[in-house]
């Protein structure tokens, strides 16, 4: 059996999937280990994974102190590539460098750039293992974050391949100078537009959603495979706790509002203003925070339910809508539950993620700058159509199994490919 190294960086919804696929992995008799901030080891080793740390311990303090991070791309991924990748690169090399000592394959998050250019010198196999297909460029698509398109047709493609011609551009300003100084001390010839290549020089990408539901452009290269959505939260190890069970049993369904982990840290005035819009819209609200402080409101206690976390695999499918920001974890999970979305996206790649959404008929979408205004008929709207409904039941029946397994099988046969 193989060692298999698994080295994200982010918050949980970029540690979950990978969580997820080592599991499975790790039910099939590898050696499967976690690399990732100090910050998150009680998470990972509570699945019963082996964890390495690398680098500085970096949790929600971190996103609490720069929110700046959360600005749209590509900018909002410079803020958070600096803080997480580029300021610390010289620990993340050592703690890197050391994990992989012994290892045959690693798998690597996008944005885990010292992971893959240790990979490269050290010789070992590696997989790019992403959620969501933003970055990969098609002559079908445009770079994620971009304001317009993609367009169809045959000057639609030409169009499209400008965009990324452009992202290219911007991207190599942004980014090629610390990416191929890193490369530079480890012996590595440097590369243009590095963001954007580097992950496409793996041995293989896998990219964790399933090609039906966010679409796999004709044109991309082989080594990119499309799995489906990795379901993992812990929830098969944490039941509901007893406040929350008893909550979801005294009443109506609720309203699900979240901001998930990362995006919670910045709250302001989200979770206060929606609790308030769900109740006078004459739901109850069930309002997982997470990092963040609870509404400010008084809410009576029929009606308003308050906790900082539950597994959503275990909660999602007993609400009827879901308020949230469209980080893509939380939209996986609310997809699954086959109820419909009211997404509030801010930054990363939720915008991208918001639009698929809608483009999918599951929900609609409120922009974070027009909230205040939009919050009451986007949830209106969410609580009453009945197309929304149909659909995201229909999609639950469509996204089928978790994605672990086939997420797993790309990674064996990489294992296996000479």
């Amino acid at each position: 059996m193989a060692s298999i190294l698994f080295a994200t960086v982010g918050s949980w919804g970029d540690l979950f999937p990978f969580v997820g696929v080592a599991a499975e992995l790790q039910r099939r008799g590898h050696d499967a280990r976690i690399a990732a901030s100090p910050a998150w080891r009680d998470i990972v080793t509570a699945a019963h994974t082996e964890f390495v740390p690398i680098g500085r311990p970096i949790g929600f303090d971190e996103f609490r102190q720069h929110p700046e991070i959360f600005g749209r791309l590509p900018f909002g991924l410079r803020a958070a590539l600096n803080r997480f990748v580029f300021d610390q690169i010289d620990v993340l090399t050592e703690d890197l460098a050391s994990a992989m000592d012994g290892v045959d394959l690693v798998v690597a998050h996008p944005a885990q750039l010292a992971a893959m250019n240790i990979a490269e010198r050290f010789g070992t196999r590696r997989v790019v293992g992403t959620i969501f297909p933003s970055m990969i460029p098609s002559s079908y698509t445009v770079p994620g974050g971009s304001p317009v398109g993609p367009w169809s047709g045959t000057l639609g493609r030409v169009a499209n391949k400008a965009a990324w011609v452009n992202a290219s551009a911007v991207t190599a300003l942004l980014f090629d100078r610390p990416i191929n100084r890193h490369r530079r001390q480890l012996g590595l010839d440097p590369i243009r537009g590095a963001i954007i290549r580097l992950p496409l020089q793996a041995d293989a990408m896998v990219v964790m959603a399933p090609p039906d539901i966010v679409g796999r452009p004709p044109d991309l290269p082989h080594h990119i495979v499309f799995t489906s959505f990795v379901g993992w939260d812990g929830g098969a190890d944490r039941p509901l706790t007893s406040g929350t069970n008893a909550f979801l049993e005294a009443g109506d369904a609720p309203v699900l509002v979240t901001l998930g982990a990362s995006s919670a840290v910045a709250a302001e005035d989200f979770f206060d203003h929606v609790t308030r819009e769900v109740v006078d819209a004459g739901a109850r609200a069930l309002v997982v925070t997470g990092p963040a402080p609870p509404p400010e409101g008084r809410f009576d206690r029929d009606v308003v339910h308050v906790t900082d976390f539950e597994p959503f695999s275990n909660l999602a499918h007993r609400c009827r809508a879901a308020v949230h920001h469209a980080g893509i974890g939380t939209t996986i999970a609310v997809m699954r539950a086959g109820v419909p979305h009211l997404a509030v996206p801010r930054g990363f790649d939720q915008p991208q993620t918001a639009g698929l959404i809608e483009k999918l008929g599951v929900g609609v979408t409120v922009s974070w700058r027009h909230r205040r205004r939009g919050i009451r008929p986007g949830l209106e709207r969410l609580l009453r159509d009945e197309r929304l409904r149909v659909s995201a039941e229909r999609l639950r029946e469509t996204l089928g199994d978790d994605g672990a397994p086939p997420s797993a099988n790309a990674v064996e046969r990489c294992l296996n490919t000479p």
